[in-house]
């Protein structure tokens, strides 16, 4: 079984590739960034204006999901520096998944 962050896909900033800028990832504080499916990629020498919005969602209790209020609000992402970040959808998706 490998880590969670292996097992949520992460981004991994050390990868070079044929995008010479900046991916970035809006996402609310001290959670887990989606950088693979949520990251926009900005080009060097170009001008790139971002607007926000922000949307809460809240999801149903069981059995509608997993993901219940009982989950704990600090989960351990076993990131390469170990990192905790707080509960998000992202981070209960991966932990059900990797505990099924």
């Amino acid at each position: 079984m490998g880590s969670l962050c292996e097992d949520l896909d992460c981004f991994n900033a050390e990868i070079k590739s044929q995008l010479s800028g900046y991916t970035i990832t809006v996402h609310n504080a001290y959670t887990h960034p989606d950088v693979n499916n949520e990251g926009i990629n900005l080009l060097p020498g170009t001008l790139t204006e971002i607007k926000l919005k922000t949307i809460e969602n809240i999801w149903k209790s069981p059995p509608h999901g997993h993901c219940s209020p009982n989950t704990p609000r600090d989960m351990i992402i076993q990131s390469n520096d170990n990192d905790t970040y707080v509960y998000s959808e992202y981070a209960c998706r991966g932990a059900t998944i990797q505990a099924y």
